[in-house]
């Protein structure tokens, strides 16, 4: 049956006791796929077993946040940084404590004990990995593993609000400028790091543009560096599919 929370529900008899057993959510699991899985609990209790012992197939978070994962990439800007922090702060934080717990045992206890340690130290990386767990735990329960989220808002309330002050980066001046690039080539960097660096001072392009920058985009007889549409950045007046000119600084282009 669907519930009035859009939750596919398998209600019957096992070892004469009327159960009920979560199916999974409206529309992510379909009438063919919760029917299936209620013949199989139906059939489980007619054997005289128990479809809790099915439970044995859930999957380990570690397992649960791979899908999750996966689900997510189509989503995710190629070459971007989306999946490397998504791994590395569920590799660094969460996998250690609860990697090879079944989705359905993990606790909110279990949330905390892997957030604390960073919930005011790190708090920006505390609170992405938060919610990384709590979609995970959302996947869960669309799936049929679980009912609850532990790691939803209660997390906030246990262990208080991480929230501080930002720390923006300090900014060079104009008029120092020149010294900052100076100093720039005379440090012991990689030099790609270097020229990379001093690329994007010269054309007052973003870090991203400049690490991202083909030669096929550069007009060199002209001076110019085309930035394709895929790096703007659409605020309030969309600029469409237009390229974006920058010029091309005298001695940029060794």
């Amino acid at each position: 049956m669907l519930t009035g929370g859009k939750r596919w529900v398998w209600r019957g008899t096992v070892q004469g006791r009327r159960r009920d057993f979560g199916l999974g959510s409206y529309p992510t699991v379909s009438l063919k796929e919760a029917r299936t899985k209620a013949l199989e609990y139906l059939r489980i209790g007619r054997t005289g077993g128990d479809p809790s012992d099915a439970r044995s197939q859930v999957p380990t978070f570690e397992q649960a946040a791979e899908k999750v994962i996966q689900l997510h990439q189509p989503k995710w800007k190629p070459g971007g940084r989306s999946e490397e922090q998504w791994r590395a702060s569920l590799a660094n934080y969460v996998f250690p404590r609860i990697g090879n717990k079944p989705v359905n045992k993990v606790t909110t206890h279990d949330v905390m004990v892997c957030l604390a340690p960073i919930w005011y130290s790190r708090s920006t990386t505390a609170r992405r990995t938060r919610q990384r767990i709590s979609a995970i735990m959302r996947w869960s329960i669309a799936h049929g593993y679980r009912a609850d989220n532990p790691g939803d808002d209660r997390i906030t309330a246990a262990l208080g609000k991480n929230t501080k002050r930002p720390q923006h980066l300090t900014f060079v001046h104009h008029s120092r400028v020149a010294g900052a690039i100076a100093k720039i080539r005379e440090s012991t960097a990689l030099s790609t790091m270097r020229l990379a660096i001093e690329f994007a001072i010269l054309t007052a392009a973003r870090s991203g543009e400049a690490r991202g920058a083909r030669w096929s985009e550069m007009r060199i007889a002209d001076q110019l560096w085309e930035i394709p549409c895929v790096f703007e950045l659409v605020l309030a007046v969309p600029v469409g599919m237009a390229l974006k000119y920058l010029p091309c600084p005298f001695g940029v282009v060794a």
